[in-house]
């Protein structure tokens, strides 16, 4: 096994095994007591930056961090979890929990983080009563098609809003107070602001990526094989009229599978020996700028498309059950922003409407769902996280 997987691995067991975390407490009371001492020789504020579980340098850490990093008047660190540097463009990183880590948490001023304190920046300090820095939880998407899990809230100090429905839903239905919410827009999406599509062309490329469905979770092969979905994604790769279609124009359909379907990834491969049908596992921000359109469920990756002009194909084959098991903000079928369908045929029939029209997302749902479009969003995040920290 790799150094990266092994820290994958070694990540994933701190998250669900809490005993785990024993091992962090030792290296967490020498950070925090050393941490008294170098407070006094501090020169420069200091800001921790985290996320994907120290694992990846992407997604809305990777863009706050890159905005950061340039001023002189702090000392930027990004956390991760590899000894070594996951990006050239980084300048300072820590290793999470590092006896290192936990001093300069301790005399850190913010924190930005996508997924936990304890995942992304240092394990159980937050947990401690003092010294304690601001905390900004930047999320890793935009709210509203699935449900938050019934899982405890990651607490902080500030939860910057993408728009005010989303700004609504965490103060309406997450409880979240409004002195800590503010509509600032997503930081990932100061890299995606010079790449919206202007013209309608021909597709070459359409990502199709499916959400993960809590209850299909830890199944054997064999079950999974019976899942719906399974046979929902296996029928869409055996479509005959689907297979025609893309031969008879030369597009691509590019199939991103969740993480967690890696296990069954060998009954699946077979379905993907076709030129035009194609299993890709590259990195989504990557995905969303290559391809032309997306087909999804209820990802959050279909925001992203649509930020950009780009259709998307709603293929919601178990609506009734996701609405009931999981749930969503919006209210379905009527606020979604695409065509949808409930069946291949149908999906099918969508791909060629919108290629042969040269569909474009429609700017009444942009602007319905998007307060800016420009390049300011990391700018406006830390604005406000300056302003509610002097607050505090």
């Amino acid at each position: 096994m790799s150094f990266k997987r092994n820290c994958a691995k070694n990540s994933k067991e701190d998250i669900f095994n809490k005993n785990k975390k024993i091992k962090y407490i030792f290296p967490m009371l020498i950070g925090f007591f050393l941490s008294t001492f170098f407070r006094l020789r501090k020169k420069k504020k200091i800001i921790l930056i985290g996320g994907n579980l120290g694992e990846k340098f992407d997604d809305n850490s990777k863009y706050m961090y890159s905005f950061l990093q340039v001023k002189k008047t702090y000392d930027v660190y990004w956390c991760q979890k590899c000894k070594n540097k996951l990006d050239q463009s980084i300048d300072n990183f820590l290793i999470i929990g590092s006896v290192k880590s936990y001093v300069l948490y301790f005399m850190s001023d913010i924190v930005y983080f996508t997924h936990s304190i304890s995942t992304d920046i240092c394990p159980v300090a937050a947990r401690v009563t003092f010294f304690q820095p601001f905390k900004v939880y930047l999320s890793h998407g935009v709210e509203g098609l699935k449900k938050r899990m019934d899982t405890k809230l990651e607490f902080a100090d500030f939860y910057p809003c993408t728009n005010m429905f989303e700004y609504e839903l965490k103060n309406k239905e997450w409880g979240i107070a409004k002195c800590k919410l503010s509509v600032t827009g997503i930081a990932r999406y100061d890299g995606l602001y010079n790449k919206i599509k202007v013209n309608n062309e021909k597709m070459s490329k359409i990502l199709y990526m499916p959400t993960w469905r809590e209850w299909d979770y830890g199944l054997s092969v064999e079950e999974f094989c019976r899942t719906e979905s399974f046979k929902n994604l296996k029928q869409v790769c055996e479509n005959v009229e689907l297979k025609k279609y893309l031969e008879k124009t030369g597009m691509k359909l590019v199939v991103r599978l969740h993480p967690f379907v890696s296990a069954y990834l060998e009954q699946l491969k077979l379905y993907f020996s076709l030129d035009n049908i194609i299993l890709n596992n590259d990195d989504i921000g990557d995905l969303v700028e290559s391809c032309d359109a997306l087909i999804t469920d209820y990802s959050s990756i279909s925001w992203d498309f649509l930020y950009l002009r780009k259709p998307v194909l709603f293929f919601q084959y178990d609506l009734g059950k996701y609405l009931e098991k999981r749930g969503s903000y919006l209210k379905i079928p009527d606020q979604l922003f695409g065509p949808k369908a409930f069946s291949v045929k149908e999906l099918v029939k969508n791909i060629e409407t919108i290629n042969e029209l040269n569909y474009s997302a429609e700017d009444s749902y942009r602007s319905d769902f998007f307060e800016f479009f420009d390049n300011q969003n990391c700018r406006r995040i830390f604005e406000m996280t300056r302003s509610k920290e002097r607050e505090k």
